[in-house]
């Protein structure tokens, strides 16, 4: 019964790992252009170093108004108390 359980594994995970392989196939084909070939004979010092590009300020920040007031909220059943 084990060798039978063992075999059934043994055919998933080889399944599994084909299955790896065509999707490791499909990604180098759509990422292909992103990836650096080691064939190229550019050096190092070729490339430029990576420049950031610091994100504009439009200048449209939320600012807090000062000059309003606060109004203070009651329960009406609360502020009147019968004793």
């Amino acid at each position: 019964m084990k060798s039978v359980d063992h075999e059934v594994v043994f055919e998933k995970i080889r399944a599994l790992e084909k299955r790896l392989d065509d999707i490791d196939n499909r990604l180098d084909t759509l990422f292909s252009s992103f990836y650096c070939s080691s064939e190229s004979s550019s050096s190092e010092s070729d490339y430029e170093p990576w420049k950031t590009t610091g994100f504009e300020k439009t200048g449209n920040k939320k600012v807090k108004s000062n000059n309003k007031k606060a109004i203070p909220k009651r329960n009406p059943t609360r502020a009147c108390r019968k004793n």
